[in-house]
């Protein structure tokens, strides 16, 4: 047999195999592994030029590369994610979580990957030397850190506010009195924030470690491998100091002169509400994009669960804008100012497939579901009894699908998209609410308001609000 033709009879076809088995390992044939950060906590995760950067996800990015991972990155508040974590929303918790006995009871940590400590920011001119000086003053957290838990049990209550830079805002305003936080971040926003000093000593002393959920070794040992070689070669280090360097460059070059519109959004309620790639999208989003090129804003996107949204934009937080599929309400106007609504919703009841219930009143005495601080929540407690209350649609049709809900009430559009999923779910026709929803401004801000509004009801008139609700629907109905 000749050279030629035992190419083509024997080799020439494994040839082919080994193409088809190359292209088969391209970077979408490995494992897909969801990162959740919230990227307010520079220099360990902050947004630059549009895009979620840090020390986190530069070496979740090397670990996935390692580990042959197809990774996203998604953004999720810090209060909810360990939440996330354990739902299975999130695959790999990174976002600067402090190692507590009190974490390792309900997820899994890697090895720590750095040291740092509660340290106190205080306006230059404070007298303080320690937070002893500090009670009775108001001190800045971030909601659901070592700092709250810190200040709460040996200082007194704290101002909560959804991260750091919010807390930092109202510290810069005079709206606070100092704020406590960990020392590498608190280090980088002095450094930016001139009218801010540090008082210098530790109150604790903390590790930070990526967290997974509880048995999955698996993951933990790739992540644990990594870790080891990124410290032994140096990598982990100058991956630190170059963000130390580049966050506080990110953050002082940032222009005063520009209109900045700061977004407090619960993206988890889609088609409205969602993340992809990392950020906020869906109709709100999209909506509020558009709304900052014509006014030529600067807008940033801060995610908060749907419990603590009209807080945060009532109390002058450093946030301008809410956004989370927001019914107008009378109650609600007392403390917020609502935009023109730019669409209108029906809640409907939801129950399993087998149940007999035809309309909401005969669900008195049995458990239903409904979304936390939501004018569902006030039309169960006036009409039915008291609801169980969760603070996503996704965990609460995930309830009503494994039989530990006897209904739940929604909005339908949602609704659609969590069936999807969750099949032991149907509707009972009859819409139970009618609804209009709008954005939340602060109170005090009408110029604010007024842009808004201008720019819905140019959308509207042109009918470009109808085309983006269209889009978005039709992307889940896919």
């Amino acid at each position: 047999m000749s050279n030629k033709k035992f190419f083509s009879v024997f080799l020439f076809p494994l040839f082919v195999l080994a193409v088809i088995f190359a292209v088969g390992c391209g970077k979408h044939a490995g494992k897909k592994v969801i990162v959740g950060t919230e990227a307010t906590f520079p220099p360990y995760e902050y947004y630059d030029k549009g895009k979620i950067t840090g020390i986190d996800p530069d070496i979740m990015e090397l670990i996935a590369k390692k580990s042959g991972w197809d990774m996203t990155i998604e953004e999720v508040g810090f209060d909810y994610i360990l939440d996330a974590l354990q739902s299975g929303k999130i695959d790999i918790a990174a976002s600067g979580i402090t190692v507590t006995e009190k974490r390792k009871k309900i997820v899994d940590f890697s090895e720590p990957y750095a040291h740092s400590g509660l340290m106190v920011i205080v306006p230059v001119h404070s007298s303080a030397k320690g937070i002893e000086d500090l009670r009775g003053k108001l001190i800045g957290v971030q909601r659901a850190s070592t700092a709250d838990e810190y200040v709460t049990k040996h200082i007194q209550h704290p101002t909560r506010f959804a991260n750091v830079e919010i807390a930092v805002s109202n510290l810069t305003n005079g709206k606070i009195d100092a704020v406590v936080l960990d020392s590498i971040p608190a280090k980088v926003l002095v450094h930016n924030h001139k009218s801010l000093k540090l008082i210098d000593h530790y109150l604790t002393r903390e590790e930070y470690a990526f967290a997974v959920r509880k048995g999955n070794t698996k993951l933990l040992n790739q992540i644990n491998k990594h870790l080891r070689t990124l410290k032994q070669s140096g990598k982990l280090d100058r991956i630190q100091s170059r963000h130390e360097k580049l966050a506080a460059e990110a953050d002082s070059g940032k222009s005063s002169n520009q209109l900045q519109l700061r977004v407090a959004i619960d993206a988890t309620y889609p088609p409205i509400g969602y993340i992809k790639d990392g950020k906020p999208d869906g109709i709100e989003p999209e909506i509020l994009r558009i709304a900052a090129e014509e006014i030529g804003a600067i807008l940033s996107f801060e995610q908060v669960g749907f419990d603590s949204l009209f807080e945060i934009v009532a109390n002058d937080n450093g946030i301008d804008i809410g956004a989370g599929s927001i019914s107008i309400s009378e109650e609600r106007k007392k403390i917020v100012d609502f935009t023109f609504s730019y669409m209108s919703a029906e809640q409907f009841l939801f129950v399993p497939k087998n149940s007999t219930v035809t309309d909401i009143s005969q669900m008195k005495g049995k458990r239903i579901g409904v979304i936390y601080n939501t004018t569902a929540e006030a039309y169960v407690k006036k009409h039915i009894g008291f609801p169980e209350c969760f603070s996503e649609g996704k965990l609460m049709c995930r309830a009503l699908d494994r039989g530990e809900l006897d209904g739940l009430l929604m909005d339908g559009e949602p609704a659609k998209v969590f069936m999807q999923r969750y099949k032991n779910m149907k509707k009972v026709p009859k819409p139970v609410l009618k609804e209009d929803y709008a954005f939340v401004v602060r109170k005090g801000t009408p110029e604010i308001l007024k842009r808004i509004n201008e720019v819905i009801l140019r959308m509207q008139s042109d009918g470009t609000l109808r085309r983006i609700r269209e889009k978005h629907i039709q992307i889940f109905r896919k």
